[in-house]
């Protein structure tokens, strides 16, 4: 199991991962249709604060047998993962192998040998061989944007002396986008003998 790009993922990104099989594999229903996302899927090992719902990645159907099965998930407000793993539940029997969710109904289809596929997935761990952990690096993160950096864009008060009255831009940089609403005010001081001046933000 690896990701389509490692990194740090923030609420509203949406993560990709990749499942891959020794053969062409075919999820489908008994209908002989292929599976939709509610009826393959597996879980992330998330911890949320803001929710006690399971990180659940949905299978993407694509109709055709694949040795690669594509999964996708949401970042949710409130996940947290500092090296992202999936997690051994649901597990396949007593010795809690993990193992891909699947539908009652529906079967991992392999075409090339006429036989369903065991949805087995290696051990969660950083150490274990081909788990996610091991094969990305990904972390997801919902703290808060912090404040990166402030610029005045080459303002240079000593050559051009501000007079009382006078309005000059401050550009404040933060490390994920951000929607300031309202009249929203901020104080920052300029230096020991320059009083704190009052920053009103717009939408940034």
């Amino acid at each position: 199991i690896h990701a389509e790009r490692n990194g740090t993922y923030s609420p509203g990104d949406l993560l990709y991962l990749y499942v891959e099989f020794s053969e062409e594999v075919l999820p489908k229903n008994t209908s002989g249709q292929s599976c939709s996302s509610e009826e393959l899927a597996f879980w992330l090992d998330v911890d949320n604060s803001e929710s006690d719902e399971p990180a659940t990645v949905n299978f993407v159907a694509t109709g055709s047998a694949n040795k690669m099965l594509l999964f996708a998930y949401k970042v949710r407000l409130g996940d947290n993962a500092p090296h992202l793993d999936y997690l051994c539940t649901p597990c396949q029997d007593e010795l809690r192998t993990p193992a891909l969710w699947i539908n009652s109904s529906s079967t991992l289809y392999a075409p090339g040998t006429g036989r369903s596929a065991r949805p087995i997935l290696p051990s969660p761990g950083a150490v274990s061989i081909g788990s996610l952990a091991y094969s990305s690096s990904v972390e997801l993160d919902s703290s808060p944007p912090r404040v990166l950096s402030l610029d005045t864009h080459s303002l240079d008060i000593t050559r051009s002396p501000l007079g009382d009255g006078d309005f000059f831009r401050v550009y404040v940089y933060f490390n994920l986008p951000v929607v300031v609403g309202g009249d929203s005010r901020y104080s920052i001081t300029a230096g020991a003998a320059v009083p704190k001046l009052a920053l009103a933000l717009g939408d940034g």
